[in-house]
């Protein structure tokens, strides 16, 4: 594998939407000269508050690299099988809940008990590649399958539903949207418009009626 990786920095008081784009851009600018294949890329935006910084990291496979489509494509029950041995579950509690592009979402019922008596219900996620790759592993907190033509509404409401309230206020959780072969990190971002406005603007020229599915988790 032949992988680039380019970080940009920029010391920015309360970042705007558009500080966000344009540090996006020069990533992904940076990155692409560096010879990633830009279908390949995929860039995170964090932000640090107390610091007042903004950074881009941005990461791509070079043409050196063939991208995982020329691999074999995994049936669903291998696909379920690899995210079952993940999760160290038995296979009754595992179900493939969404799938977009090249993703595969798989959940996972773990029952818990807290102090020993209360039963509770975590649900572990892991997102699959066609071709078997856990890309992500975590515990699921909210899915949104919908379109991009209904993106911002169900995005809205995943926010609504997920969102803690801290001493510093508002707290939101990790969120991963993934359509096509695109798998897009949100977690860095502080607040509900910055979420929204970035993946607007990752989707602008996606058509209408592409899937698009979007994790919260903690």
């Amino acid at each position: 594998m032949a992988m680039v990786r380019e970080v940009v920095e920029r010391t920015v008081i309360n970042p705007t939407e558009s500080d966000i784009r344009s540090i996006r851009r020069e990533a992904l600018e940076q990155v692409l000269r560096s010879g990633a294949e830009e279908s390949t890329v995929e860039i995170a935006i964090e932000i640090d508050r107390q610091a007042n910084i903004l950074r881009a990291v941005a990461m791509g496979a070079t043409e050196l690299r063939k991208t995982d489509a020329a691999l074999k494509a995994l049936s669903p029950e291998e696909l379920k099988a690899i995210a079952v041995k993940s999760m160290n579950l038995p296979p009754e509690s595992v179900e493939e809940i969404a799938s977009a592009g090249t993703w595969h979402i798989f959940n996972g019922r773990c029952p818990k008990k807290i102090f020993g008596f209360f039963p509770v219900e975590k649900h572990w996620v892991r997102v699959l590649n066609r071709n078997g790759i856990v890309r992500l592993q975590r515990e699921r907190l909210g899915t949104v399958v919908c379109t991009k033509a209904e993106l911002t509404l169900e995005l809205e409401s995943l926010l609504e539903n997920t969102v803690d309230y801290g001493t510093v206020g508002e707290e939101l959780p990790g969120l991963f949207a993934y359509y096509g072969e695109k798998q897009i990190d949100l977690c860095g971002l502080a607040t509900r418009e910055q979420v929204l406005d970035l993946m607007k603007t990752e989707t602008e020229f996606l058509p209408e009626n592409e899937k698009i599915v979007v994790l919260a988790v903690r």
